[in-house]
This record gives C-alpha cells, sequence and structure tokens, in this order.
C-alpha cells in the first residue's frame, strides 16, 4: 500500500485520470477522479475487499495520472482507456465497437446498420461505445443518443405513421429504414463524421402530432450526446494522430488511444489488447 500513500500525497486536487502500474511498469487498472488526491486516498486507506482489489493493492507498485479539464473528460477518457486496453484489474472491457453502415433503399429510403465490420455501403465508425448493453456514462449518451437521432429522422420523414416505430422505442436499434430527404444527405454526412450537429436544427418536424413535440426537442439534445461522444470523440482522435477521414478498426483505436496514454503518462507496458 506504500505506493497508494505515496501517490495520495503527491497527486494533485484535481480532476484527471489515474494509471497504477506493476513493478515492471505493467498496466494494472485505470480509474478516474474528480479530485485526484481524495480518490488514491481512499484507495490507499480502504480495506482490500473484494479478492480483486485485494490482488490489485498487492501489485500496485506505482501511481501515475493525467489531469483534465473536468470530471466529464476524465469519465469520456477513463472509458475510452478501459475500452482499448482491457486492464486485468478493471471490471472489463466496456466497448461494442460497432459501425454505422447506410445503404439505399427504395425511393429515398435509407437504412442505418449497426455493424462489427466495415462493410456493406457507406461507413462511419468505429464506435466503441455505441450498441447494447453498454452501462458506461459515454456508452448510454452515445447509445440512447443514436435512437434519439433515429426517432427526429423517423419524424422528419413523411411516414405517414402517428406513432413512433417500435424498434425506436429501444436503445441502439441494429436496423432501421427510414426516408430523408435528399437535400438532408450533405448535412446528414457531417453529422456522422463529426463536423456540424446542423442537421439537428434543420431537420423538419414540426407536423408531427402536437403530442410527440416535447419529446422530439428531448431527442434533439439526446442526439447531441451521441454527436459528441461518437462522431465527434472520433474525429478528434483521429486528427490527433493525423489520420484521414476513413473507418476506423477496432484494432486502430486501440492503438491511438494507446498513443495517447503513452505520451501523457510515459512508457508503461500495455496488457495485450485481444484476445
Amino acid at each position: 500500500m506504500s505506493a497508494l500513500l505515496d501517490a495520495a500525497a503527491r497527486a494533485p486536487d484535481t480532476p484527471g485520470v489515474y494509471f497504477m502500474l506493476g513493478v515492471r511498469t505493467e498496466l494494472l487498472y485505470v480509474g478516474k477522479a474528480g479530485h485526484l488526491r481524495r480518490r488514491l486516498k481512499q484507495h490507499a486507506v480502504a480495506k482490500p475487499s473484494p479478492e480483486r482489489l485485494a490482488e490489485l493493492y498487492e501489485r500496485v507498485a506505482e501511481v501515475r495520472w493525467r489531469e483534465l479539464p473536468d470530471e466529464a473528460a476524465a469519465v469520456a477518457w477513463e472509458t475510452d482507456l478501459i475500452t482499448a486496453l482491457a486492464p486485468p484489474h478493471n471490471a472489463g472491457p466496456l466497448g461494442v465497437w460497432n459501425h454505422i453502415v447506410l445503404a439505399p433503399g427504395v425511393a429515398d429510403r435509407l437504412s442505418f446498420t449497426l455493424r462489427l465490420e466495415p462493410v456493406g455501403g457507406t461507413v462511419y465508425g468505429c464506435f466503441p461505445h455505441l450498441g447494447k448493453g453498454v452501462g458506461s456514462p459515454p456508452g448510454l449518451a452515445c447509445s440512447d443518443g443514436y435512437t434519439a437521432f433515429l426517432r427526429l429522422l423517423w419524424a422528419a420523414s413523411e411516414d405517414p405513421a402517428q406513432r413512433v416505430p417500435a424498434k425506436l422505442t429501444r436503445s441502439a436499434p441494429v436496423s432501421f429504414e427510414v426516408p430523408v430527404n435528399p437535400d438532408l444527405r450533405r448535412q446528414l454526412h457531417s453529422f456522422l463524421s463529426g463536423t456540424s450537429d446542423r442537421l439537428l436544427a434543420n431537420l423538419p418536424i414540426g407536423h408531427r402530432e402536437p403530442y410527440l413535440q416535447p419529446g422530439l426537442r428531448r431527442d434533439r439534445d439526446a442526439a447531441r450526446g451521441f454527436f459528441a461522444y461518437g462522431p465527434v470523440a472520433l474525429r478528434k482522435l483521429r486528427l490527433r494522430h493525423g489520420l484521414p477521414a476513413r473507418p476506423m478498426t477496432r484494432e486502430t483505436f486501440a492503438a491511438l488511444v494507446t498513443a495517447d496514454a503513452l505520451a501523457a503518462i510515459g512508457e508503461f507496458r500495455p496488457p495485450p489488447r485481444f484476445e
């Protein structure tokens, strides 16, 4: 526990992400904190239970950290790190690694499909926090926001149905087909590429029934969560590393996040990324 006590004494009282390392600088655990000093002190004085934590505390030889502007930024980066690196003492990988694949349907309809592989049409992603079963804050914002975005596309269409389709009452449907005005296709591309969310303000939803309008306004806010944690986050990662605009693989995402961690805290030994 001496490494944790030492870290708690030296850590700043700011938000950030911390890395617990073993004697060979192997990565053991990643955590986030609104107050790094306070959180590390909690680790240092905690009773090591359950067994997983007891083993972790015994192995910690060094703690490093990166300060961040606020706790939201810490949560986002911690989630990326756990998803990309799968540290052995974290609860488990948080990602589902979906691409959004667009394909033309009949008339002006577009098919939106979530696929693990970037095949089958015009591909955006990969989005590591988009899909069913994710419980992290970025994952919930991304997955629920994606469904809200599809509801807005449905509401903006001329579909005569007066009720929201059943598929759009569940988070991150695997597939959905909806008419999309050709005049909005460029804005749709910008939205899914992470360059502009202007589409959300321009979707014509005023013709829908009054009882739907409050929910659709909430959907606009939720869709901005998908935009921020999905397309924008991926675009920032790509630009930070000088990569061209194209679909990203799971392996590339993990390699870029690892490179960011190495740049932030210095050399360490990442776990094997994937089985």
